[in-house]
């Protein structure tokens, strides 16, 4: 099932992304003005956009395919990420061996650990696990493919459970990450990350499951959601507010263990997205079609487009030393990739898959 809007949407976080790289990380900043700076400069929010978007598709997709046991739902898991994955890795090889660069057992490491899904943000606390070849985006995805792993057995112990599955799930979420932030305060590790934010995701879902419910969201059935983002919110926010305010500590003070600030963001900022969406549905979502409609074309290409963009941007093109020739090409590339890996590769590889299946 899909909905036209969030088609566009995702299609729109996915070309903001690409423009937010080429802008903070080619030669383009020096030359792009102030304004388009500040305008493109929220790379972070927009991955959280992913989030929301992802955990209210795949409630979507579990209405109708709910009964698939774990099997089915990995395979349809495994099968849209990772044959595009892999094809990345090789871009990003080729690319980097292309500029000059000598291959270590390093790269090898952490070519396994991105395969396994365990890279991260350089600022994360615990064991370093870079993305590999500098493949910053591929952070979120190793999020995204542990939200999916764990929402499996929870949707189904929420099933049999029976009552009110709704407020079960978003208060039982709600408590993990509290649980979960908790325990990252005593013991920093990447894993209580993944559970704490696993909540944004679950926001999303949540949301999903009003509109299958009535086809629209009241304020009543959106507040469990909201007040658990902003309970969150205070209670990764008290600390930062005590230390900016009373022991007038900078940003820098408070992030010098761990980005504290962003991770508050996080949670700040899905409450107001959902906040904002909900002003703006009240007003019929005036003006999205001519804000946003035209992006639902990038929509089939989006994870593509999200997952390749970097290693094409650090590309090396010396026989062009102008910027913009430079931006074209990287631009026709970067589209062009995505084109042919989401709707030309992909479908070979799940066409042969199912012809391999009828042998096995």
């Amino acid at each position: 099932m899909k909905v036209v809007k969030l088609e566009a949407i995702r299609g729109f976080v996915a070309f903001y992304v690409v423009i937010h790289h080429l802008i903070l990380f080619t030669p383009l900043y020096s030359s792009t003005p102030e304004f388009l700076k500040l305008l493109f400069r929220f790379g972070r929010e927009a991955v959280l956009i992913f989030f929301l978007l992802s955990g209210f598709v795949i409630c979507l997709s579990m209405q109708k395919n709910g009964k698939d046991s774990f099997y089915r739902y990995f395979k349809k898991r495994f099968l849209r990420i990772y044959p595009i994955l892999l094809m990345t890795f090789l871009l990003s090889t080729v690319v980097f061996w292309a500029n000059g660069y000598q291959f270590s057992f390093t790269d090898v490491k952490n070519l396994v650990g991105n395969l396994l899904q365990f890279q991260r943000m350089e600022d994360e606390p615990g064991f370093k696990l870079p993305t590999f070849l500098n493949n910053y985006p591929l952070w979120s995805l190793a999020y995204e493919w542990w939200f999916y792993m764990l929402f499996f057995p929870l949707f189904h112990l929420f099933r049999k459970m029976g009552g009110n599955r709704k407020l079960r799930g978003i208060y039982t979420l709600t408590a993990i990450a509290v649980v979960a932030w908790l325990l990252f305060l005593v013991l920093p590790d990447h894993f209580f990350l993944v559970l704490n934010f696993f909540l944004l995701w679950w926001a999303g879902y949540y949301c999903a499951e009003i509109y299958l419910e009535s086809g629209t969201f009241s304020w009543k059935d959106l507040l469990p959601v909201l007040g658990s983002l902003f309970f969150l919110s205070a209670l990764i926010g008290l600390p930062v507010a005590k230390a900016l305010l009373l022991d007038h500590k900078s940003i820098a003070q408070i992030n010098s263990q761990y980005p504290l600030t962003n991770y508050l963001y996080h949670f700040v900022e899905a409450f107001l997205f959902i906040l904002i969406g909900k002003i703006w549905w009240q007003f019929k979502l005036y003006g999205f079609d001519f804000l946003l409609g035209a992006f639902a074309r990038l929509a089939p290409i989006s994870y593509a487009l999200y997952v390749v963009h970097f290693p094409i941007i650090q590309l090396e093109i010396p026989v062009i030393d102008h910027i913009y020739g430079v931006l074209v090409i990287k631009s026709i590339l970067i589209f062009g990739v995505a084109y042919l890996l989401e709707l030309k590769f992909q479908p070979w590889v799940i066409s042969k898959y199912k012809l391999m299946e009828k042998f096995f």
